[in-house]
This record gives structure tokens, C-alpha cells and sequence, in this order.
């Protein structure tokens, strides 16, 4: 089995730096460094952010992604899916602008290279004044046309269940409420996720296991440390992605679920590292982790 990188972790490193400095040029060449780190770690397929090509633009990241032997097993695309206007002609107007977006991604995809979109629901303010309904509402509304035009030119459209609890969309219920609405989407099975609900990670993925078409080896780790902005489960605890095999996910049994199903892609490894390792160790230790993991099964 050959595992993909999330490059999220890796990339908001040097996005960071570039929103102090707004340096193009540092930012290219973080980037190209990070795509050496990843290519050295023994990764062949990435999972990019939409976020890479806002920044860089699709030309010079395919370019890139070329030149390092690198292939895209998803392209990640964030929005605000679930954000009410301040009225219904503002509310049309904002939908216009997310679904147009969303075609947008489909065809980022497409000139990548890959197969899979997935859609990420964004959070950027409060939305506790929203009932569940009308976030599902939102989501489902600007997400079904997307799917659609994914569909028509070959791209398999995925959603996951997101942690951040404002959106509703962590639980298998919630998960199920909103996937049965909107024809054709599949699933992302990330590892991690559902613990924030309080929910066995093997059990949920069996809940989808028929509709699974990407999946996310994610640990998880609870914290204190507030700088990561870590995700805040039911129970008052916050959590974070951890290090491979550090964590509280049980991947052997989880591993052995995605070995024995249907699934036949390149599972993604979500990375985080600790202070006793540099990135480039951590990088080989995580995919060595679920090489002898996956080949042990």
C-alpha cells in the first residue's frame, strides 16, 4: 500500500509566514522546499489545500507537484457552506459566489489530476444563532450543484465528518442527514474525527462503510495548548492531531476495517509531529508506522 500526505500541517507553516511578510517569492520557495521534504519522506501522492493554489496558482503547483514526482490524490476545498447572508437577495448572492467557487475547485481538480474533491465546511464566525436545520440547510443547498458538476466530468465529490461541533456534521446522524441529501456524494472516513462526539472510531466507519471513498488516518491527542486551535468535543475537552501511533485511535483495528472493505485508494495520513522529532523523522516515522502496520494486517 502506498499512503498519501495531508499537506495541511505542512503547508500552513509557511502560509503563515507569508500573510507576515507577503513575500511571493519566500513563499515559493518554502514551498518547493516543503515538496522536497515530502518527496525525501518516500511520499509519491499529496493531498493539497485549495488554499495552495489561491496562493501559488494552479500553473506554477502543478508545476511543482511535477517536477517532485508527486501526484494528487484529493484536492481539498474550504468554504463557508454554511453561513446564513444578512438577507434572502444577499443570501442568493453568496450561494451564486460559493457553488461558482465550487465549479472552480472541480476544474483545479481536474488539471491536477486527481479524481477526488472534498469539500471542507468553514467556520469563520459565530454561529450559535443558527439551528442545526438551517446550517444542514446551507451546506446541503450549495453543496448539491457542486456535486453535479463533478460528477458530469469525473470527479468523485467527498464530505467528512467535521470537527469543529458549530456545523452539526461529527456525528454519524448528522453525517447521514446531510450525505442522504445530496445525490451522489460520497464519504471521507477520517480516523479522528468522530471521537470529539464521543463515538468508536471502527463502529462509525462501518456506519459508512458503503459510501467510503477517501479515507484520513488521523490520531488524536487531548491538549491544553490553545495555540493550535485545537477542536473542542461534547465533553469539554479539546483535541488535537497527534503523532502517528502517540495517540488514543486504535489504527490496528481501524487499518484492518479499510484492508477487508471495498476501499482501493491511497489513504491519507494527517501529520503532526512532537518537539523530540524533527519534521523530516516524523515524516518517514508516520509513513513507516502504517507500512508495517498495513502490512502486518
Amino acid at each position: 500500500m502506498e499512503f498519501s500526505l495531508m499537506t495541511l500541517n505542512l503547508f500552513f507553516i509557511i502560509f503563515y509566514k507569508y500573510m507576515l511578510l507577503h513575500d511571493k517569492e519566500e513563499l515559493e520557495e518554502n514551498y518547493e522546499e516543503m515538496l522536497d521534504v515530502i518527496s525525501e519522506a518516500g511520499f509519491k501522492y499529496v493531498d493539497i489545500l485549495g488554499m495552495e493554489v489561491d496562493c501559488l496558482g494552479i500553473d506554477y503547483v502543478k508545476e511543482q507537484l511535477d517536477k517532485h514526482n508527486l501526484k494528487v490524490n484529493s484536492y481539498m476545498f474550504s468554504q463557508q457552506f454554511a453561513k446564513t447572508a444578512a438577507d434572502d437577495a444577499a443570501n442568493r448572492a453568496l450561494d451564486t459566489e460559493i457553488i461558482n467557487a465550487g465549479k472552480q475547485a472541480v476544474e483545479n481538480a481536474q488539471n491536477l489530476g486527481t479524481k477526488t474533491l472534498m469539500l471542507i465546511p468553514q467556520v469563520r464566525e459565530d454561529m450559535s444563532g443558527m439551528s442545526k436545520d438551517e446550517i444542514h440547510a446551507n451546506m446541503i443547498r450549495r453543496m448539491t450543484p457542486i456535486v453535479s458538476y463533478a460528477k458530469e466530468v469525473g470527479i468523485t465529490t467527498v464530505i467528512e465528518d467535521t470537527p469543529n461541533l458549530q456545523l452539526h456534521l461529527c456525528s454519524t446522524e448528522d453525517l447521514k442527514n446531510v450525505s442522504a441529501k445530496i445525490p451522489e456524494v460520497r464519504i471521507v472516513y477520517d480516523s479522528g474525527n468522530m471521537v470529539l462526539v464521543d463515538e468508536d472510531p471502527v463502529k462509525y466507519f462501518h456506519n459508512f462503510e458503503n459510501e467510503i471513498a477517501h479515507v484520513h488516518l488521523k490520531d488524536m491527542q487531548t491538549t491544553t495548548n490553545m495555540q493550535r486551535r485545537p477542536d473542542r468535543g461534547l465533553d469539554g475537552r479539546f483535541w488535537e492531531t497527534a503523532p502517528s501511533g502517540a495517540g488514543v485511535i486504535d489504527f490496528k483495528s481501524i487499518c484492518a476495517a479499510v484492508k477487508n472493505s471495498n476501499f482501493k485508494g491511497h489513504p491519507t495520513i494527517e501529520f503532526a509531529t512532537s518537539p523530540e522529532m524533527s519534521i523530516p523523522d516524523a515524516l518517514v516515522a508516520s509513513r513507516v508506522y502504517f507500512e508495517k502496520l498495513w502490512s502486518e494486517i
